[in-house]
């Protein structure tokens, strides 16, 4: 080669950049710094994001199981809404009571779940929260009260007011009485007789008592040997002429409606001195029921008449039923989505003690 070609070559070859192919240089430079700055920066924006969601999610997980917790040992719910519950749960604090535990959101955008214990103030258990909701799942049970049967006041129960035509002469063998099918309130279940009034007058001296008695009526319509119930009435009280007497009785009760009894007057004298009055039908009167024995009771006949009377009693009636409705919840789901980061989040609680819905 050419000595001065060799060495023109040679001075190319130690000859240094030129100020465009710097000037190039530095602008691709900072084109890589610039990018490689932003890369840094997204890589560290995406670094705290990730770790700010992990962190709403965590704090609603955790709120998710504190309702878990406390809906699961629910005893009686005392209210309820979409966003709202507010419930008793067993003693946590050794006094004995149920504590009372609501959860509740305001339904404002980026507001928390707010949590109240007892009386304590309500405090923040959750994120800032887009939305919020609580369904439930119950069932119903209706239950039937019966209340307590009621016995009515005294009333009058059946009677023969007519004024007497005729007189039944009463002594130690020859007895009267009367059949009697009382009225009673519609749905009565049982009856019974309080006091017992006869029109009566006495002929001749006075000297002893009258039983006034109750007895059932047997198969043939007659009163029966066994006696309910019976009182004395004193003859001194009787005067010559037709007037009310009073017997009253205590333990003429439980008889069954559609029942008769039978009242019967019985003589003790052995003179036929104290007359009761009656109606004669073949004298005018219309009344029937009456009968009369010759024989202390042994038998009795029927007779076409009518004994003044007036029977007083009360009815007992049943309670009245009424049917009450109980719901009991079985289930809350919830829903709930962070404010600005992170997805919905649902949980499905059932609860354990299925407890009773009372507003």
């Amino acid at each position: 080669m050419n000595p001065m070609i060799a060495a023109h070559h040679a001075h190319a070859r130690s000859r240094g950049f030129t100020l465009v192919e710097l000037a190039a240089s530095m602008a691709i430079m900072a084109l890589l710094t610039g990018a490689l700055a932003s890369i840094v920066v997204l890589s560290t924006r995406a670094a705290a994001t990730m770790r700010s969601e992990e962190t709403v999610r965590g704090n609603l997980d955790a709120c998710m199981t504190l309702i878990d917790l406390d809906a699961r040992a629910a005893t009686q719910v005392l209210r309820r809404g979409s966003l709202e519950l507010d419930m008793l749960v067993p003693d946590r604090n050794g006094d004995g009571d149920p504590e009372r535990i609501r959860y509740a959101w305001s339904g404002s955008p980026g507001a928390p779940l707010r949590r109240t214990y007892n009386t304590e103030d309500p405090y923040p258990v959750s994120p800032p929260l887009q939305s919020f909701a609580l369904a439930f799942e119950s069932i119903s049970a209706p239950d039937a009260v019966t209340s307590p049967s009621t016995e009515t006041a005294e009333m009058l129960l059946a009677s023969n007011q007519a004024t007497p035509n005729a007189s039944f002469q009463l002594d130690q063998s020859n007895w009267c009485g009367h059949i009697i099918t009382p009225t009673l309130p519609v749905g009565a279940i049982a009856w019974r007789v309080t006091r017992v009034q006869v029109q009566l007058r006495m002929s001749s001296a006075r000297n002893g008592t009258t039983s006034i008695e109750l007895r059932g009526v047997n198969s043939s319509g007659k009163p029966d040997p066994i006696v309910i119930d019976s009182s004395g009435l004193d003859e001194a009280a009787i005067g010559s002429t037709y007037a009310w007497f009073e017997a009253a009785f205590r333990g003429a009760g439980g008889l069954t409606p559609g029942s008769r009894i039978a009242l019967t007057l019985n003589g003790e004298a052995s003179s036929q001195r104290l007359e009761a009055g009656y109606v004669f039908a073949a004298l005018g009167g219309s009344f029937t029921g009456m009968v009369r024995t010759s024989n202390s009771g042994g038998s009795w006949t029927a007779v076409l008449a009518g004994l003044a009377f007036r029977l007083y009693g009360t009815a007992t009636l049943p309670g009245t039923t009424k049917t009450t409705t109980h719901e009991y919840l079985t289930a809350v789901r919830v829903t709930a989505r962070p404010a600005d980061k992170g997805t919905e989040s649902r949980i499905a609680i059932p609860l354990m003690n299925a407890p009773e819905y009372a507003p």
